[in-house]
């Protein structure tokens, strides 16, 4: 069993930016660019499913914590065919660094060979970030 990174104080190693990119593409649209006026914060949503080594191996608590840090809301699980689904919302920049996040490039447990990203408007419907079971 995988230890829990909040209870044990783990940090998760990274790779230099130059790091080839491993794992599929984002589908839809960024957030980034899109009208609004100088200075307001442009929020939204997200539902991605990730594949590869993400069940077994503290992936759904690397989520949690990459969302906490970054004051994003909604939620993580397991799917049976070994994929992990993730819906998130908040501030576009906040969305688009915790979508670079949850990559995990360098984690010596976690390998994330392909991530869907679908993006709507925020709904706002979460408080907090949960795992869910």
């Amino acid at each position: 069993m995988v230890p829990d990174p909040v209870k044990t104080g783990r940090t998760w190693p990274h790779l230099p930016e130059d790091e080839p990119k491993r794992g599929g593409e984002r589908h839809g649209s960024s957030l980034q660019g899109h009208g609004g006026s100088m200075g307001e914060v442009r929020m939204g949503e997200v539902r991605v499913v990730v594949s590869g080594r993400v069940q077994g191996v503290g992936y759904r608590y690397f989520v949690r914590d990459a969302a906490l840090r970054r004051n994003i809301r909604g939620w993580v699980r397991n799917n049976p065919d070994g994929t992990v689904s993730i819906a998130a919302a908040g501030e576009g920049t906040s969305l688009e660094q915790f979508l670079e996040e949850i990559r995990a490039r360098g984690d010596p447990l976690i390998r994330v060979d392909e991530i869907s990203v679908t993006w709507t408007d925020a709904r706002g419907e979460w408080n907090g970030f949960e795992i869910r079971r």
